[in-house]
């Protein structure tokens, strides 16, 4: 039986260079190919983000817009976060009256807390998601306190 070695995903958020990097990784049956996106020229920014759009990549079912969101959010200068979080909005109908009342359209699959004072990282994450992949997030450089990763925890 052959082991089952979990699908590394590598997201850095480099504010020296000012790129947010997405790494090339499997999803479902396809390939993701490497994605590199910008980040203006704000220095006050105190949150950035990537987002990965699914429908199109793992299965064509999905709800248009489902997607995922690779985000850098910094908090009164003590605390950051790097998360994942996945969206997928309810499928409407056309002439349906029906509604769901508690359908979450956001979830996050993991995110890190990053506390200036202590100088620790605590990674949560949805065990479903951590089956299956592993996501490790980098961020660099001011305007974050300090370069940290996922893996710091």
């Amino acid at each position: 039986m052959a082991n089952f070695e979990p699908e590394p995903i590598h997201v850095s958020f480099d504010f020296s260079t000012r790129e947010i990097t997405v790494s090339a990784f499997k999803l479902g049956e396809t390939n993701r190919s490497f994605v590199k996106k910008t980040i203006p020229q704000n220095l006050e920014t105190s949150i950035e983000y990537v987002e990965i759009p699914l429908n199109p990549l793992i299965n064509k079912t999905l709800p248009p817009n489902s997607k995922w969101v690779f985000s850098w959010k910094k908090l009164n200068n003590s605390e950051e976060f790097l998360t994942l979080e996945q969206y997928i909005p309810f499928p409407l109908i056309p002439f349906t009256t029906y509604q769901p009342n508690k359908h979450s359209s956001w979830s996050t699959l993991q995110s890190s807390a990053y506390k200036k004072r202590t100088n620790t990282v605590n990674t949560h994450y949805n065990k479903l998601f951590r089956n299956n992949y592993h996501l490790t997030m980098y961020v660099k450089n001011s305007p974050a306190n300090n370069s940290w990763n996922t893996n710091s925890s």
